[in-house]
This record gives structure tokens, sequence and C-alpha cells, in this order.
């Protein structure tokens, strides 16, 4: 039970060190795009005699606005992870240093995970606590079942005792112990001591409960193994689709920067004075927020990945042990 609760806290520590993780790369993908609409606006303005219109830099500024509202929430999401990651590390030193920040040292693993699913059964196998657990169990009510098997049988006891004993008057101890050889020879007894209960009912019927107990171990350490196989073949699974989901992300964020990107070019060498180019500088702006948008789906996805890998190690009980199979913190 302590180490399963020790994996728990670990993954939930995990957990938090990744949101903070997504927390400030979302930030800075945020701040980013202020920039990118900051630029976008200082050049209407600059261009406004020449071939901005007037709805143009209304709809930039409006760009701008919406922009910076979502820099101060990304700010407060950040504070609050650092506050629940400090909360589950419970360190005087960070509960003290309340306004310091934290910066993440480690970005998540963006390589596949070289386990395959046999290794990760076998390792679930070997290491699991329940498993163990359970197998203890069968030893313990084994061995409550070979005593209760032993007192159904009949019960024989080789008996021998020894004696010695040595007289004198008036209370002379002394002469007394002297003389356990020569005045009193020593005696001795051999016997056998046969005992069988009349129907034995009770040492049968703590036999027959011993075997229910045992019949019952068994039954729990195959309900204890399937369960566990089946979180570990749920597990690979996870970690396997959430690097293909990484994989798409992507190629995914790729494709809508480039977009984002020759937008920006026809824009900035399309005269503004028709409403083609309004209608460009609204794709510009969509494009810019959707290329967000995908950067942030990227690192969740990565941070969703490395999780995952935490979880499969939880599952195989190999959280606290040091193996090859694994990545990421």
């Amino acid at each position: 039970a302590l180490v399963q609760q020790l994996q728990e806290h670990l993954i939930q520590v995990t957990e938090a060190y990744w949101d903070l993780y997504a927390a400030r790369a979302e930030f800075f993908q945020r701040l980013r795009l202020l920039e990118a609409a900051e630029s976008t606006l200082d050049t209407l303005v600059a261009r406004q005699r020449v071939d901005a219109v007037q709805r143009q830099v209304l709809r930039a500024r409006a760009a701008v606005a919406s922009r910076k509202s979502e820099i101060a929430r990304a700010h407060t999401s950040i504070r609050n992870a650092e506050s629940r990651l400090r909360l589950l590390v419970n360190d005087p030193v960070l509960v003290n240093a309340g306004s310091q920040e934290f910066a993440p040292a480690e970005p998540p693993l963006m390589a596949p995970l070289p386990c395959s699913m046999e290794e990760s059964l076998y390792d679930a196998l070997q290491n699991r606590p329940d498993i163990s657990q359970a197998i203890r169990d069968i030893r313990a009510a084994s061995v409550r079942l070979g005593v209760a098997q032993n007192e159904v049988l009949p019960k024989l006891d080789l008996v021998t005792s020894t004696y010695v004993a040595g007289l004198a008057g008036r209370s002379d101890v002394g002469q007394s112990l002297l003389r356990e050889f020569d005045a009193g020879r020593p005696s001795f007894a051999v016997g056998f001591a046969f005992e069988t209960p009349f129907g034995n009912r009770a040492a049968r019927a703590q036999e027959e409960r011993r075997q229910w107990e045992m019949q019952r171990a068994f039954a729990q350490f195959r309900l204890t193994v399937e369960e566990a196989l089946t979180d570990v073949e749920v597990a690979v699974r996870e970690v396997h689709t959430n690097y293909r989901e990484v994989v798409g992300k992507y190629h995914a964020m790729v494709a809508v920067t480039d977009e984002a990107d020759y937008l920006f070019d026809r824009w900035r060498n399309l005269p503004g004075m028709d409403d083609s180019a309004v209608l460009l500088l609204e794709d510009l702006l969509d494009a810019q927020e959707r290329a967000a948008i995908a950067e942030s789906e990227l690192v969740r996805a990565a941070t969703g990945y490395a999780v995952s890998i935490m979880r499969l190690k939880q599952e195989m009980g190999t959280l606290l042990i040091a193996t090859p199979c694994g990545g990421g913190s």
C-alpha cells in the first residue's frame, strides 16, 4: 500500500510539472501572438496614408486588445500551476518562496517509447506490488492449510522422564544432594501417548475453512493478475496512441504555421485599398490564431505523452525502479 501511495503521489507531481510546462509554453505562444498583432497594427498605422483603410486598423486594434486579455489569463494559469506543484512537493523552502517562479528544466519526450507489449506485461508480473501481495497471501494460506491438515491427524507423542533423589535427615539439603546417586538410584520412564478426538469435527471444520481460504486466495490472485495485465495493456496503447497524436499535432502545427507565413507575405505585399485586402487581413489574423492553437495542442499532446509514460511505469510497478523502458520524468 505504501508503494502504491508513493507512486500515485509521484504521478500527481508529474502531472503538475507538465501542467506548469504547458501553461508557460502557452503563455509564450500567446505573447508571440500578441507581438504579431502589434506588429501588424504598427504596419497598418504607418501605411494608413498610403493604402491601408480604417477598417483594417480597427480590426488589428481589436485583435491586439483580445490577445492582451489572453495574456493575463495565461499568466494566471502559470501561477496556479506553480501553486499546485509547490503544494505537492511540500518543500518548506518552496512554500516560503511563494513569489519565485518555477521554470521547468526538462522538455517532454518526443521520441517513441521502445517498449513492447510483451516486455511491459513481463515487467508487471515481476514488479507489481499487488501481484506480489497476492502471492504472499497464497503462501500464507498454504501454511495455514498445512497446519490445519496436521491438526486432523491423530496425535502420537513420545513421553520420556528421568528422576533422581537423595534423602538426609534433619533437613540436611547438602547431604541429600550428595547421596542422589548412591542412596537413591536414578530412575526413568519411557512411553507413548496416543490421542484421536471422537469424530474430530472441530479439526475437520478448520481444515475445510483453510481450504476455502486457499481457494479464495487463488481466485484473488487470478483476478489481480488479470486486472493488472489489462491495466498494462491499456497503458501501453495509450502511450503509443499519444505518440501518434504528438506526430499528428506536429504536422498540423507546421502546416498552419506555413499558411500563416504565406498569408503574412501576401498581406504585406498586397495593396490595401480594396475589400480583398481586408479579407486577407482577416484570414491572416485567423491563421495566426489557429497557429497558436496548433502549437498549444502540440504541447498538450507532448505533455500528455510524458504523463502516459509515467502511467505505464506505474502500471508495471517500475515507477520507483530505474528501467531502460521509458523516458522523460
